[in-house]
């Protein structure tokens, strides 16, 4: 931890190197070291790499790392997103916090999510390439599919605002669906209505 905190008052992106270490906290410090205040930049696409690492880590990661795709905004930065948010073994409100930032790709809010630091994004940068979208929409389409009422909600909230089609029997079959949740059904109601 000591290492941490001096390499965070020296703005040293060497402090990704304990992004990888075996104590969950001194991890947790590197993910805050890195991410908050006007952040470590050189260290920041590491961290969000680290987002799908086997390593079991906290909420204070798991926040920073989802948060650091969603700053650096690249195509492989919401790719990394969409993946974290399907893989079965995360807890659903990781992958809902995932789902949302997706939603938000294409958004300028100028309030950091994590720490609530003024931190404009330029969203112009922001293009998704035609092989993304497509494999974006289709882990959307995945959880929308599921059983997990939020997550259907937010995955076709997400879809929605990056303007993507979903298939009108798809959505049909979730409004007429006695199993379909109620806020699941609203959601793709509103998408029948957009598109």
């Amino acid at each position: 931890i000591c290492g941490v905190v001096a390499l965070r008052s020296l703005k040293s992106e060497q402090v990704k190197e304990f992004l990888k270490d075996k104590s969950e906290s001194v991890r947790a410090e590197a993910a805050r070291a890195i991410h908050d205040d006007f952040s470590i930049p050189n260290a920041l696409p590491d961290l969000a790499v680290s987002l799908n690492a086997p390593i079991k880590n906290g909420e204070s990661f798991v926040r920073r790392a989802i948060n650091a795709n969603f700053r650096l905004g690249k195509n492989e930065n919401i790719l990394q997103l969409t993946r974290f948010a399907t893989n079965v073994n995360q807890s659903l409100k990781f992958s809902k916090i995932a789902i949302e930032n997706v939603g938000n790709w294409l958004t300028e809010d100028p309030l950091d999510q994590v720490t609530g630091r003024f931190q404009k994004l330029d969203t112009t940068m922001r293009i998704l390439d035609k092989s993304t979208m497509e494999v974006v929409a289709n882990r959307l389409g995945e959880i929308a599919s599921g059983n997990q009422a939020e997550l259907i909600s937010s995955s076709l909230k997400a879809v929605r605002s990056l303007k993507v089609e979903l298939n009108e029997k798809f959505l049909n079959a979730i409004v007429f669906s006695a199993k379909s949740p109620s806020e699941a059904k609203i959601e793709a109601l509103v998408s029948l209505n957009k598109f």
